[in-house]
């Protein structure tokens, strides 16, 4: 199989020098021609063609058989492939895959098949083109490429804007034609490398970039994986710092960590964690939350204050009574709005207008601690002077809690 053509990345021509071996691929490769409109989308090979909508969305597709179909757009995280009867438990129908989706056939195909076209990564199968919708572009198993050019290209400068998961389907996923999931660093020849999965708990991509524009600040490009709306958060590698944190993981687990000098120092809640749910529900945030909406800003930062009669008028809310004070952003993403909560744990602010000290983990602190146990001598028994004892517990900790505000 080869290709040829002279526009750049854009492929022109296929042909395949092996017609009669097809059905051990499982599909004909017919020789192709590709036509493009002028910001790179396909719009003919031959076999279909395609428009697209003013969201530069795919639209319509029709093949030379006459099929035509209008296409409906979602977000479908399965991987699933196969189908179950939920009354028994058979299986209905299967698909194996080559790793960039070409459908395996070397298992005897079910009979009769039933009408399942939610097939590679859960992505439908749209009728007779051999195409997977994606969302944002349609998809190609069979040359292994995006029919139309990646929105988020400016993200990807080094890769041609046709390719899919970076040519590497084993480690990355890509949910809708965008981007592939989870917080990403460049690597030192300039290509976005996956280093962890935060993120994916909320269906957001982060990318840290060093500097942005000469702001000479680290800024990280915050994608909604649903929409691809986008925003940029500055410090952003700084606020992903830290652990994830499990739902078993709340407001007396973060104190007894700081108190006794266990746990992480740097914590992370995400998404529907219960933490999150008890602080979107309070008055201070659906305060800020409110007037944030009312200004239109595209991002906005506010400082939480919570004042002695805040106790009394939280009551059992222990969450938010025992973050007190903290500093919230509010972050849109489209149509939603990404909230991001920064909270500390010190002796400064749990000991209230006292004069004592914090301390991070990295450093500790001395406890002077007087003796229990008397000491017997020669010359007696005596009680020792105190004792300098190293300890973490009071030591700084840092809690960040992200979520979309419903």
């Amino acid at each position: 199989m080869c290709g040829c053509g002279s526009h750049g990345e854009k492929l022109e021509t296929i042909e395949d020098g092996a017609h009669e071996n097809y059905l051990n691929f499982g599909f004909p490769l017919p020789t192709a021609h590709y036509t493009y409109d002028g910001i790179g989308n396909v719009l003919n090979d031959d076999q279909q063609s395609m428009s697209y909508n003013a969201f530069n969305f795919p639209n319509t597709i029709s093949t030379t058989s006459g099929y035509g179909a209008e296409i409906s757009y979602r977000t479908d995280g399965s991987n699933s492939t196969s189908l179950n009867d939920p009354n028994t438990a058979e299986i209905l129908q299967r698909e194996l895959y080559y790793p960039f989706g070409m459908s395996f056939r070397g298992t005897a195909p079910l009979e009769p098949e039933p009408d399942q076209d939610f097939l590679y990564n859960g992505k439908e199968l749209v009728g007779e083109t051999g195409l997977y919708d994606y969302g944002a572009r349609y998809y190609d198993p069979a040359v292994s490429r995006w029919m139309g050019v990646d929105p988020l290209a400016y993200e990807y400068g080094a890769w041609s804007p046709y390719n899919y998961v970076l040519n590497n389907p084993m480690l990355h996923f890509d949910p809708d034609g965008r981007s592939v999931d989870g917080e990403y660093e460049k690597d030192e020849d300039g290509n976005w490398v996956k280093v962890s999965d935060k993120g994916d708990h909320i269906g957001v991509d982060f990318y840290h970039h060093d500097t942005f524009r000469g702001s000479g600040k680290q800024m990280t490009l915050a994608v909604d994986q649903m929409s691809g709306s986008y925003n940029w958060i500055t410090n952003g590698r700084s606020v992903l710092r830290g652990e994830s944190r499990q739902d078993d993981i709340g407001w007396q687990e973060v104190f007894d960590e700081w108190k006794f000098g266990t746990g992480p120092e740097r914590s992370l809640f995400w998404g529907s964690h219960p933490s999150n749910v008890s602080i979107s529900k309070h008055y201070n945030f659906l305060d800020a939350h409110d007037e944030f909406l009312a200004s239109e800003d595209s991002k906005a930062g506010f400082s939480v204050n919570f004042w002695p009669d805040d106790y009394v008028w939280t009551g059992t809310d222990m969450q938010s009574q025992m973050m007190g004070s903290y500093n919230l952003s509010f972050y849109r993403l489209g149509e939603r709005v990404l909230a991001l909560a920064q909270d500390s744990k010190s002796r400064q602010s749990f000991y209230y207008r006292m004069d004592v000290t914090n301390y991070s983990r990295s450093e500790g602190r001395y406890i002077t601690k007087a003796p229990t146990i008397p000491m017997s001598t020669g010359m007696g028994t005596y009680l020792p002077g105190p004792s300098n004892v190293y300890s973490l517990s009071e030591t700084n900790t840092y809690q960040t809690y992200m979520f979309f505000v419903r």
